[in-house]
C-alpha cells in the first residue's frame, strides 16, 4: 500500500486535468472552432473526442462532473482504490513475487505459533489452511484439488511433511529447513527462521514494486496527457490546412 501512495496521487492528479481539458478547456476550444466556422464533417475522426465532451459537459453539467472527477480522486487516495490497483496489478511478476513472499511469511510464522503452543501437526495444518495459500500450495490438479489438500492428505496418512512440500514444488529452503527440524523436533524455530528471511527481503523487493508501479502511473500520464494534446493539435493543423 505505502509503494502507491505516489502513483495513485499521479492517477488522481491525471484524471482531475484530463477532466479539467475535456470538459473545461475542450469546449471552449470547440465554441472557438464553431465560431470560426469550422465544418466538423471535415474534421479528422479524432476531433469527435473534443465535440462528445463538448456535448457530455452541456448534457451533464459542470456540477455533475466535479462531483465525478472528485469521487474518483477520493476512491483513488483514501477510499479502496489502492487495493483494487493492487489486485489488477498482481500479474506483473515483481508483484505476484512479493505477495507470494508475503503469504510465505505468514504461512511460516502462523506455522511456528501454532507449534510453540503445543499443537500437533496436523491441526497445525488445518489452522494454516484458513490463512491465503502461497501459489505452490493453491495450484490444483485436474480433479480440482489444491495442493495444500493433497499436502494435508499424506501428512495425515503418515508422510513426513518436508517430503510432500518437495512434492509441491515448494521453495528448496523451506523444505529444506523443514526437513531438518523434523529430525530434531525443532520444526516451529525452523518455520520462524524461513519465515524471517522472507519479511528480511521484503524490503528491497517493496521498493522494486514502488519503482514498477510509477513506471506504469508516468506511462498513463503520458497516454492521457499526449492524447489530449494530439487531439488538439491535429485538429487545429485539420482546420488551418482546410482553411475553415
Amino acid at each position: 500500500n505505502s509503494a502507491l501512495t505516489y502513483p495513485t496521487l499521479l492517477l488522481s492528479f491525471v484524471i482531475v486535468m484530463a477532466a479539467v481539458m475535456l470538459f473545461v478547456v475542450a469546449p471552449k476550444f470547440v465554441d472557438m472552432l464553431n465560431q470560426m466556422g469550422a465544418n466538423r464533417s471535415k474534421l479528422p475522426a479524432i476531433s469527435n473526442v473534443l465535440f462528445v465532451s463538448y456535448d457530455f459537459a452541456n448534457v451533464v453539467g459542470m456540477p455533475i462532473i466535479v462531483i465525478i472527477v472528485t469521487s474518483i480522486a477520493y476512491y483513488l487516495i483514501l477510499g479502496k482504490g489502492k487495493a483494487h490497483i493492487m489486485k489488477l496489478l498482481g500479474v506483473v511478476p515483481k508483484i505476484k513475487d512479493v505477495n507470494n513472499k508475503l503469504n510465505w511469511s505468514q504461512w511460516l510464522m502462523m506455522g511456528a505459533i501454532c507449534l510453540k503452543a503445543g499443537m500437533l501437526l496436523n491441526p497445525m495444518l488445518g489452522i494454516l489452511a484458513n490463512l491465503p495459500l502461497p501459489l505452490e500450495l493453491g495450484k490444483k490438479n485436474k480433479a480440482r484439488t489444491t495442493a495444500y489438500e493433497v499436502v494435508r492428505k499424506n501428512v495425515l496418512a503418515g508422510n513426513p511433511l518436508s517430503q510432500e512440500l518437495e512434492g509441491a514444488k515448494v521453495p528448496h529452503i523451506i523444505t529444506q529447513m523443514i526437513g531438518a527440524s523434523e529430525k530434531s523436533g525443532r520444526m516451529g524455530e525452523a518455520m520462524k527462521s524461513v519465515a524471517g528471511q522472507y519479511l528480511y527481503s521484503l524490503s528491497m523487493d517493496i521498493k522494486s514494486i514502488g519503482t514498477v508501479v510509477e513506471q506504469i502511473a508516468i506511462g498513463v500520464v503520458v497516454m492521457f496527457g499526449g492524447s489530449i494534446v494530439a487531439v488538439v493539435a491535429i485538429t487545429m493543423m485539420s482546420v488551418s490546412a482546410g482553411g475553415m
